[in-house]
């Protein structure tokens, strides 16, 4: 089961903290020239568990961090290939298609 960063830890500010949507759902991109989405979580400063401070175990955390994609409200999220940029707090994913999409571990 996923688990979406806390109510004030979210990747671009947005309606819904720890999550973006990407309208309108269901359009298709090239699997040849997927269209690439970059997140960054900056704004936690490191403390993804949300308790006040950067330790061991947002460390932990960090090391667990994906992209999430739900096709549909009320669509379970789904985990889908992420890279890490090293050095930076932000995630990388190709997209074939427009969706819902969250940071979460």
């Amino acid at each position: 089961m996923a688990r979406r960063l806390g109510p004030d830890h979210h990747a671009h500010r947005r309606s819904e903290p720890g999550a973006g949507r990407a309208l309108p759902s269901g359009i298709q991109f090239s699997s040849s020239k997927p269209a690439e989405l970059k997140l960054d979580y900056e704004e936690t400063e490191g403390d993804l568990d949300g308790d006040g401070d950067h330790d061991d175990e947002d460390d932990a955390i960090e090391t667990r961090l994906s992209i999430w994609r739900q096709e549909d409200p009320g669509d379970p999220f789904v985990k889908i290939g992420t890279v890490k940029t090293e050095g930076a707090r932000e995630l990388k994913a190709f997209l074939t298609s427009f969706s819902r999409y969250a940071i979460s571990y």
